[in-house]
């Protein structure tokens, strides 16, 4: 071997030691990142929203349009309102123990006041890039439970170039410190100067009180000063939707200007020329006529043959008005679009017969949804589950999972498929089919409803692998089916007190 293919043979193996030692710290923070960047004295990055730096008052307008509401809180509430369970992590779904802390927990968060509107407030994230909630715990005997929150608006949330997170607060916010840095401990104590107000920096103790969510991190432009924050706290549709936005309230302005001044036509008042007298009575009459668009001409009737003196009226061009219209409806589809992934789900849209379009929307806003709910699945088990468990039962054990389950568009084909893969000897997940469905599984002693085995689909074969199925009875003993409607039975004992029996 040369020497020139020795040291390619080295740098290579070197290369491949590195790529097998792991990094413990990141390369650079945001603000490295960056051609330059803007931080007030105390390092808080500014706000990095576009809309919100632009125009503060007009943006909070755009949040309230009928037409960033709509769609916004439709897609909000159809995650807020969609089941959601707390089980055991996929490889303790069978342990009694681990069944009996995810229900207790599960309840401890079902539990919580407004829940509903818990979930639609961190739901503000899709909006503004983060929103936040103040969470007050209390105890119950031995339990430690969430006894009230209180929302946090998502433009109050501020960090750090190191991303400590701190909350921007008023003049009458109580302090035991002045401010500043600790020289003792090199913390910062009390309130700090911010961009537009004194911001509490908060410490670790502070921060567990708070659930942040957060929604499409992204990292920084380089040419971008202000993009830093974007990386820690995230960027809302609000940015996306800002020129649009603009441009549509324009538009509206010009739309009502022109129905203001031509919807009731042009006036056209004539008199006879060279009669100042009559140029004047023309105009008092004109004058008391509704709306300012007249005109007057004056006539010689010699010439034309016309009355001398005539008030006629030129209606407008529909078109005109149609071309705002237009305009208009073409800005807020795109709005729409930003916001929930199409517009076929929200607006009347032209398909051909037989045309899949109107499905493949749907599906379109079902994988919208499912992304969102994804998201705050996440903060969830991070900000919400994960200190519930630690409080009520340590570090033994494993932290048991949030989950949405989000419906699908067609359930039907999902069930006929389901229907058809049991047949040819395939077995389906009853806790995916429950997704699919949008259903929850029945708590202990909860009547539920079942049907008959014989009148609908054979129950899925559950049986452990490797082991064979219990020998079906002869049909030919079987009853006939009743005509009689799904009777209520007893779930299965479940949870505690299958752990009791383990127990003992």
């Amino acid at each position: 071997m040369s020497e020139k293919e020795q040291d390619l043979a080295a740098e290579t193996q070197q290369g491949d030691t590195l790529k097998t030692q792991p990094v413990f710290q990141q390369l650079v923070t945001p603000v490295e990142m960056q051609r330059s960047f803007y931080t007030s004295v105390n390092k808080v990055l500014r706000q990095g929203s576009l809309a919100f730096r632009k125009d503060r008052t007009l943006q909070r307008q755009m949040r309230f349009d009928p037409d960033i509401m709509g769609p916004l809180l439709s897609l909000q509430l159809g995650v807020a309102c969609s089941d959601w369970t707390v089980s055991p992590q996929s490889d303790k779904m069978k342990d009694p123990e681990a069944i009996q802390k995810a229900a207790i927990i599960e309840k401890l968060v079902r539990g919580i006041p407004r829940i509903t509107d818990f979930i639609r407030h961190l739901l503000d994230a899709l909006w503004y890039g983060r929103s936040a909630v103040n969470i007050v715990y209390g105890r119950s005997e031995d339990m430690i439970y969430i006894r009230d929150w209180l929302p946090i608006h998502g433009d109050s949330v501020v960090s750090t170039e190191l991303n400590q997170i701190g909350l921007k607060v008023g003049p009458r916010y109580y302090t035991q410190f002045s401010g500043g840095v600790d020289p003792d401990t090199d913390k910062i104590n009390g309130t700090i100067i911010g961009w537009d107000s004194r911001v509490l920096p908060l410490d670790e103790r502070q921060r567990a009180t708070i659930v942040l969510h957060t929604y499409q991190a992204q990292g920084v432009d380089f040419d971008d000063p202000y993009e830093a924050e974007n990386a820690y706290l995230g960027r809302g549709m609000r940015d996306l939707c800002w020129y649009y936005w603009s441009m549509k309230q324009a538009a509206l302005q010009n739309w009502a200007t022109y129905i203001e001044r031509y919807s009731m036509g042009i006036r056209i008042g004539t008199y006879p020329i060279g009669n100042d007298q009559a140029k004047t009575e023309m105009e008092t009459v004109m004058q008391n006529m509704l709306g300012d668009v007249s005109a007057l001409m004056p006539r010689d009737p010699n010439a034309t043959g016309d009355q001398p003196f005539d008030i006629k009226i030129l209606e407008p061009n529909a078109g005109n008005a149609e071309t705002f219209a237009r305009m208009v409806e073409y800005l807020v589809g795109n709005i729409k679009e930003v916001i929930l992934g199409q517009t076929g789900t929200s607006e009347a849209i032209s398909t051909g017969m037989g045309s899949s379009v109107a499905d493949e929307h749907a599906k379109t806003l079902n994988r919208q949804m499912q992304y969102v709910a994804n998201g705050l699945a996440e903060t969830m088990n991070r900000e919400v589950i994960q200190p519930l468990y630690l409080h009520n039962f340590g570090h033994e054990g494993t932290i048991p999972q949030f989950t949405f389950s989000i419906t699908k568009p067609n359930p039907e084909e999902y069930m006929k498929a389901v229907e058809t893969f049991t047949k040819l000897g395939g077995r389906v997940s009853e806790r995916e089919a429950r997704k699919v469905f949008g259903l929850s599984e029945p708590e202990d002693d909860e009547p539920v409803l079942q049907a008959p085995a014989e009148g609908g689909m054979a129950p899925l074969d559950v049986r452990p692998m490797g082991k064979d199925p219990e020998p079906l009875p002869d049909m030919d003993e079987q009853e006939p089916p009743s005509d009689e409607p799904p009777t209520k039975i007893k779930a299965r004992k479940r949870g505690k007190k299958a752990f009791k029996k383990k127990a003992n």
